[in-house]
């Protein structure tokens, strides 16, 4: 399951000389000038991006759990305080269902609050769970875009794999 969380903190310094301070401790950094100006910082299972707001995205195949160490550990290596809490929230998991191929055009019919354009999008798009959306590709990659998109996962799952019988 890949997932995408976001959270911030408080630089005490530009991003450049931040990016100095995280060189020392860090191999797999980089820093881009380029907007939007960022530092990514490549883990085992996921990736690190900071932004000179101060705010931060981890995107890859780790849990909430680990994206807190890695968070806490950078925020130890630059020794800086923080003045307000830490926030770490999923905003998209994708995962991929046990299926061999969908023929999403007849699975549309069958599903209120779906739209599928093929020409548009190459998934169905399903809106039964606002705020999430929900994206269903023919090969199966699902992928749940929204705040609580951990949570309602399994949920989805489930639904997804009854209509699909």
């Amino acid at each position: 399951m890949n997932s995408v969380f976001r959270g911030a903190i408080i630089l005490d310094s530009d991003l450049y000389c931040t990016f100095i301070i995280l060189n020392q401790f860090y191999s797999n950094i980089t820093y881009s000038e380029m907007h939007p100006m960022q530092i990514v910082i490549k883990f085992v299972h996921t990736t690190f991006l900071l932004f000179n707001s101060g705010k931060c995205r981890f995107m890859g195949k780790s849990d909430l759990n680990t994206v807190s160490i890695i968070l806490d550990n950078i925020v130890k290596c630059l020794d800086t305080s923080i003045s307000i809490p830490l926030t770490i929230s999923t905003q998209t998991v994708s995962f991929q269902l046990d299926v061999v191929h969908l023929n999403l055009h007849n699975i549309a019919k069958c599903i209120p609050n779906c739209m599928f354009e093929a020409e548009l999008f190459p998934a169905l798009t399903i809106d039964l769970w606002k705020p999430l959306h929900v994206n269903v590709f023919a090969s199966g990659k699902v992928i749940i875009l929204g705040k609580d998109s951990v949570h309602m996962k399994p949920v989805i799952e489930e639904w997804l794999l009854s209509k699909l019988k």
